[in-house]
Order: structure tokens, then sequence, then C-alpha cells
């Protein structure tokens, strides 16, 4: 919601508000440097950076090809995948402690501290920019009404999934709620399906 997905190909280009990404469904092809710079120059005229991702299993021959291209890798994450029904069910919270979602007026607060946040998967400021509305959602953890951590998390796509974009502590208390809204939120105006797999991402730096 809020985007433009185009598919060249193997390729599938997603234009943003704010930049734009490319992935691919698979083999890139054989004229790679020609690939790389139909997306430059496509991205370009739009006036967007761009983001290409790269994983482990691709052909090293794309990252090589990506780099000549003036792309600059970024920093290595790995991904730990987890099915919801293996997420232990909530705990009891002890007195005066609570998740819940964020007021209107917690927002700037919200953002400043997710900035400091390290290992994020995807910026709370950029998943909110590019309109991801109830496929998204933002958790917080409170204790007699102070906010100790936030979490926030969206569906991927048209996949099972659903993304952990970043968690500011070790709360297994915004986790348990983090899989209970991949689980249980109605995504029917959009999808059929509800997400299946939480995926919290950390770097591997």
């Amino acid at each position: 919601m809020g985007a433009v997905v185009e598919r060249d190909g193997s390729l599938v280009r997603t234009h943003y508000g704010t930049h734009g990404t490319v992935g691919h469904t698979g083999p890139a092809g054989d004229d790679l440097a020609e690939l790389i710079r139909r997306q430059q120059d496509l991205f370009a005229a739009r006036h967007k950076p761009i983001e290409w991702k790269v994983y482990a299993h691709d052909s090293p021959l794309l990252g090589e090809s990506l780099r000549a291209a003036g792309f600059v890798p970024g920093p290595e994450r790995s991904l730990l995948v987890a099915d919801i029904a293996d997420v232990p069910s909530p705990e009891v919270l002890r007195p005066g402690m609570r998740v819940r979602h964020p007021l209107s007026g917690e927002r700037e607060r919200l953002l400043r501290r997710a900035v400091t946040t390290p290992e994020q998967r995807r910026p709370l400021s950029e998943m909110e920019a590019d309109g991801t509305g109830s496929e998204m959602e933002i958790l917080v953890l409170e204790h007699d009404g102070r906010i100790l951590d936030t979490l926030w998390i969206e569906r991927v796509g048209a996949t099972d999934f659903a993304a952990i974009g970043g968690i500011t502590g070790p709360r297994r208390e915004l986790l348990q709620a983090a899989a209970a809204w991949a689980e249980w939120r109605d995504l029917r105006v959009f999808r059929p399906r509800t997400p299946r797999y939480g995926v919290p991402v950390r770097n591997v730096s």
C-alpha cells in the first residue's frame, strides 16, 4: 500500500516514497551489466536512491557486477525465522506492565529512540513514510505508565511472512505480542491469508 511494484523479467522493482528497491525471483540473467544499468536509469529518472537485495545463495558475479556499477555493500545480515506456532504463549506480565499501541502524542519520542536502535531491518520512520497502513504494527511495552521498549513489525509483500523491523530492547513480551499480531490481525481487506512466520533480522558484522 502506497508503493508501486513493477516486474522486469525475474526482477521486481518497488518504488516507495523515499527510495526504491530491486529484488529478484530467479537468476538475474547473463548480461548483468546491462540489466543493472537499466535499473539505475529507471530510478535516476525518478530521482530516488536504489537498494539492491543480494543473498548468500546468489551468484558471486551479481555482487561483483553491482560493485562495478557503483553500488556500495551494506552490512551483512542473517535471518532468524520462527513459525508463529513455535513462539511461546504470552507470559503473565508483572503488575503495572502492559503491551499496547502507542498514543499519537508519543510518536516523535518513539521515532527518536528508534533511530538509535542497532541492528534494524527497516527503520521505523521509513516504514511509516512508505505508508504500509494496516499491514504494519507498532507495539510498546510500558511499566507504570513509563515506556520501556518498542517493536515495529510489517507484513512482507504478498508472502506468508511478517518481518520485525526493529526492537529497542530484548523484550520477550514484545516478541510474543508481535507473533500474536501476525497470527490474529485481520488482513482480509488486502489479502486472504495471515502471516505464518515472524522474521526478526539482525546484523552479523
